[in-house]
């Protein structure tokens, strides 16, 4: 059994080692024209969010109830991130929390290199916050969207998708979708809907 363990364990801190290319625990730089790409590519996101406003702009939606609510744009922005994340590895796999068993627990590190925009919508009643990320982490991009009603945040994952010229964000029971060279189309959530009127 403690055989069993060992080259398991062992196969574990050869995986992590083969994944950081040889260099330990030491996260990988990205390389300048992965760099200028994600730039390129987040310029790109922004069209669907921070490009179509400015501080102070109004903004007008149809709500459930067949009325018009008026927005003004409190905060907008684009700004780049770079971190580098530390963690502590275990035997995530077998549950196996022996503190006699130190093998498994292997620190790390991963370069988190990207890119946040962010628009918050407020009315009289209502506030409305949509921020998008583009990530580049382990040679791999993704996109992450958050949508923050009332400034409730929500602690269930987000699922963003990316079609054409339309981007979705939907978290638990509340959902934005926002259109390249137009912004914000369509909010739902609180049992309520906004809908852009253009």
């Amino acid at each position: 059994m403690k055989a069993t363990k060992f080259l398991f364990s062992l196969c574990i801190l050869c995986c992590a080692l083969m994944s950081c290319n040889g260099k330990g625990n030491n996260p990988e730089e990205p390389t300048q024209e992965e760099l200028k790409q994600l730039k390129a590519e987040a310029l790109e996101l922004a069209t669907n969010l921070t490009d179509n406003y400015n501080v102070g702009d109004s903004i007008f939606f149809k709500t459930e109830t067949g009325e018009t609510e008026g927005f003004i744009v409190e905060l907008n922005y684009f700004e780049e991130l770079s971190e580098i994340i530390e963690a502590e590895g275990g035997d995530k796999e077998t549950g196996d929390d022996d503190d006699d068993d130190e093998e498994g627990d292997e620190n790390y590190s991963v370069n988190v290199v990207g890119y946040k925009m962010s628009t918050v919508l407020q009315s009289k009643n209502t506030s409305i916050q949509v921020q998008l990320s583009y990530m580049l982490e382990d040679k791999e991009t993704y996109v992450e969207g958050i949508l923050v009603i009332n400034k409730r945040p929500d602690l269930d994952r987000s699922y963003t998708t990316k079609e054409d010229e339309i981007i979705k964000i939907m978290i638990a029971d509340k959902s934005c979708t926002l259109q390249k060279n137009v912004g914000i189309v369509k909010v739902y959530g609180n049992q309520h809907f906004w809908e852009l009127i253009q």
